[in-house]
Formats: structure tokens, sequence, C-alpha cells
């Protein structure tokens, strides 16, 4: 699979889910299997509700965004990614790297450290292990160069050991799988009522293996992740990339329908 099938796949994962964030949507009503409904008139694609505001189905949010500024820092500056990438959360807040000119959904500890960088200042330590130490580490393996460089590239927004960990622990998996040494491991299904869909990586990465664990398909695992509610496009996005690497591919119809399709193959094809 290459790197736009990585990234597209993820964004399929994380637009699928971004409706059911924290119960925005009432559902049901939207198909897991297309972006559009059949009317009278034809296909229309509805609009959604997601974090920040309102979209048309198929938006992808700002878990796919970070992935896309990760792999822009890393083909624009390979040996000094960060100064880059931090160039990019900066332009972010103006519209850059999403569907729409407009950031509608960003986690707290993502926006706080950016208006930090605004000032000039590196975000201060902190405990937080949001998903956006995930997504870095789905960039950085999409991009296939810069793990040398991922602790640097988490710090920049979560700067802290356990979003560091989890980043590492995320992008081991990514390699192992794709090369064939080991796939994506199962987890201890015991611990699942202990593991909130709250927005912390860890809980996030544990839901996105549950998923590819206990169903046969992408739909299936992606209808798991909707119904349990909470991050679901944060989980998504993470479940879409175990997919990637585990032959579990999103349906072509979807890959080909999203929204600013192109803005993906700008940035990853």
């Amino acid at each position: 699979m290459n790197r736009l099938d990585i990234v597209s796949t993820v964004a399929v994962a994380d637009a699928l889910g971004a409706p059911y964030e924290l119960g925005l949507h009432p559902g049901p009503g939207l198909s897991s299997s297309s972006f559009t409904i059949d009317t009278p008139e034809g296909a229309v694609r509805p609009t959604v509700r997601i974090l920040g505001g309102e979209a048309p189905y198929g938006t992808w949010t700002d878990d796919t965004q970070i992935v896309l500024m990760v792999l822009d820092a890393l083909r624009r500056a390979p040996s000094h990614p960060v100064a880059a990438y931090r160039e990019n959360l900066i332009d972010w807040e103006r519209g850059a790297f999403t569907p729409a000119g407009e950031r509608l959904d960003v986690g707290i500890q993502t926006s706080s450290a950016i208006a930090d960088l605004k000032r000039g200042v590196d975000p201060a330590p902190t405990t937080s292990s949001g998903n956006a130490c995930l997504m870095v580490a789905i960039g950085v393996f999409a991009r296939g160069n810069g793990a040398e460089h991922l602790e640097a590239l988490v710090r920049t927004t979560h700067h802290s050991d356990k979003a560091v960990h989890d980043a590492q622990q995320l992008l081991e998996i990514l390699d192992d799988a794709r090369d064939g040494i080991e796939p994506v491991p199962t987890v201890d299904v015991s611990l699942l009522p202990t593991m909130e869909p709250t927005g912390f990586s860890e809980s996030t990465l544990y839901l996105a293996q549950y998923a590819l664990q206990t169903t046969e398909s992408f739909l299936e695992g992606m209808d798991s992740i909707t119904t349990a509610g909470g991050d679901t496009d944060s989980i998504g996005a993470v479940y879409g990339a175990l997919c990637a690497v585990s032959g579990r591919e999103a349906p072509q119809e979807l890959r080909e329908s999203l929204v600013a399709a192109e803005l993906l193959e700008r940035f990853a094809g």
C-alpha cells in the first residue's frame, strides 16, 4: 500500500467517525458505505455536524490534517522537520491543510501549544497524552522517513513522556505489520471497560486495535467505533492506519468521494 493509499484510508475512517464524535450526530440515517444519500433528485451529500461546526459528509478532520502537516514537514525539511512542522501548525490556524480553508476541530492541548508557538516559546511540559501524538506517528510512517525525529515532532504539541511512548508504540506496530515482522497485536479484551474513548492516546490506540481484532471488514470495524461513541474520528483514524497495514481496504467509492481528495493527493501522492 503506497503513501496515498495509507492517508486516504485514514481520511475515510476519520470522515466516517467525525459526525459521531461525542454524540453530535443524532443518527441513524447516515450510511457508512457512501458519503451521499439517494433522493428523488439524485445522490446528495448531506451536511453533518462535527466539532466546531458543520461540514459536508466525507469531510476529514484535525486527525488527518495533522498527518498531512507531518508529511509536508518531512518532505520540505527531512533533516530538520520540527521547524517546518511548527510553521505548518501556525498556518493551520489560518485554514491551511483543511478541506475547506477553515479549521473546525482541534484538541485542547494542541490549540494551547499552537498559541505558545505563535508567541515564539516552546510548549511547557505536560502529562497530557492526547491523540495528536498518534497522528504524528501515522504521518512519519506514511512518509517512510523521519523516525529519528518522532519524539521532537510529538513534543512540539504534546510535551510528555507518555505521548512519546504511545507514538513510538504505534509507529512500531505499523512498521512491523508493513514489513511482515508481526501482525497488529491483539489486545486484552478484559481491559475494555477501562478504556474510555475520551481522547487520550492510550485508550485510542487500544480501541482501534480492538475494532480491528473483533471485526471482519473495514466498514464493520468503523460501525463498531461509531456505535461505541466518544472520540470516534480519532479512533477511526488510527483504525484506518491499522487497516492499511493489515490488508483491510477502505471501499474505493469512499476513498474517491472524500471531500477535498485532491488535497490528500497533493500532500501524500
